[in-house]
């Protein structure tokens, strides 16, 4: 059970109430490191899953050690440990609970395939309503296009979130 001393108070910036309002399908939120992306981008998606019991999203970095160290361990410093099920380290992805009494998933996937694997085959054949890519400029181009694809899952808002550092203009 949580308590007073438990209760976190966050204020968001313009850029960042902006980003967190916005339900267009495609959100590029810029900003330089340490300007506060990572934050609102997994609360987001943590509200999503609360919002649509249901919900299947993806969080990636371009590596798993990225993915690890910064979105998994931020992740799990910002959710709640009330709603939080639990992880399927098989399947790689948390479990959350919903008021309305069905799970939503988070996948928290790195997206660089292992070098005898397929290009895609850390996202291939996952169904999804929300993909946030952190710091996106890692990842060839052409993953862009293959994520876009895997925004599919039926009867759900679909959203992309990328929060990169200023990439180079041809990026």
């Amino acid at each position: 059970m949580t308590g007073p001393q438990d209760l976190v108070d966050l204020t968001f910036s313009e850029a960042q109430w902006a980003f967190w309002t916005t339900t267009d399908r495609y959100v590029d939120f810029e900003g330089a490191v340490r300007a506060g992306k990572t934050t609102p981008a997994i609360l987001k998606v943590i509200d999503s899953c609360q919002s649509h019991p249901g919900i299947r999203w993806l969080i990636a970095r371009w590596t798993q050690d990225a993915t690890d160290a910064q979105l998994k361990a931020r992740f799990r410093e910002l959710c709640s440990p009330d709603i939080l099920v639990g992880w399927n380290a098989q399947e790689e992805y948390f479990e959350i609970a919903t008021e309305a009494g069905l799970t939503s998933r988070i996948y928290a996937r790195g997206l660089k395939p292992s070098e005898d694997a397929a290009r895609y085959s850390k996202f291939a054949g996952v169904t999804l309503a929300g993909i946030y890519v952190d710091q996106p400029e890692e990842m060839p181009e052409d993953f862009f296009a293959a994520l876009q694809a895997r925004l599919s899952q039926p009867g759900y808002p679909h959203q992309m979130l990328l929060t990169p550092n200023p990439p180079a203009e041809d990026h």
